[in-house]
């Protein structure tokens, strides 16, 4: 396995990450069709974002994790991070995040940072008010 960059001239790779998250996501509103996939990854080759892939020796993409800019570079957000489900608990997600903080190290960042939306609900605490009041 290696981690490289996904460019946007690379229409397979582009293809199978899209396909990617789709798959890992497809319980989820985002990213439940191919269409939305593609313009997520896309949308991960400004200038501002940091996109890269875990691939085998095959060039076939097993994971993907983006980073985009904020606060003027000092702070990055983690976003996405997704390795294909038979390829989960192989580390790829690990050196995935490792080669990611490498990158915003290299562009003087600070910080990485993780959000999370739990839009349907589906997390341990579904349904839970943890503040009634």
């Amino acid at each position: 396995m290696q981690i490289i960059d996904l460019r946007p001239d690379n229409e397979i790779a582009i293809q199978q990450t899209a396909a990617l998250l789709v798959d890992s996501f497809k319980h989820w509103c985002a990213w439940s069709d191919i269409d939305s996939a593609l313009q997520e990854v896309r949308e991960s080759f400004t200038a501002d974002r940091i996109s890269r892939v875990a691939v085998d020796d095959n060039g076939v993409v097993l994971g993907w994790i983006g980073g985009i800019r904020q606060y003027d570079g000092n702070v990055w957000e983690l976003h996405p991070l997704v390795v294909r489900s038979e390829y989960r608990r192989k580390g790829i997600g690990r050196s995935l995040v490792i080669d990611l903080e490498e990158r915003v190290r290299e562009r003087s960042g600070i910080t990485l940072w993780v959000g999370t939306d739990d839009e349907d609900n589906m997390t341990t605490l579904a349904g839970v008010d943890l503040y009634p009041k």
